[in-house]
């Protein structure tokens, strides 16, 4: 498997594009909050994680399933990076509006 790119994906500059469009001023990859975020608008406290495919699973696109190699291994991963998700999210909610 080739390696996957971690900032300024597709995905993300599209995001971006919109964000502008409609007048929004971003953060971007913010270090200082738990899994540095993708997009983080400061004015609404608005965080934004963009994934792609190959983690959501889209079986539907040809980037969304598991690769043919090391397929338990990828199972395992993927259900681990749940979890991870799950904590992180309670992690940032119980930041009291820091």
């Amino acid at each position: 498997m080739r390696i996957a790119r971690t900032k300024n994906t597709g995905a993300e500059r599209r995001v971006w594009k919109v964000l502008r469009q409609f007048g929004f001023r971003f953060e971007k990859h913010v270090k200082s909050l738990p899994g540095t975020p993708d997009i983080v608008i400061p004015d609404s406290g608005v965080i934004i994680f963009v994934n792609g495919c190959f983690w959501h699973h889209h079986y539907h696109c040809p980037k969304g399933g598991l690769p043919k190699s090391n397929r338990l291994i990828w199972r395992k991963k993927s259900l681990l990076l749940k979890f991870e998700i799950l904590e992180l999210r309670k992690s940032l909610l119980n930041r009291d509006g820091k």
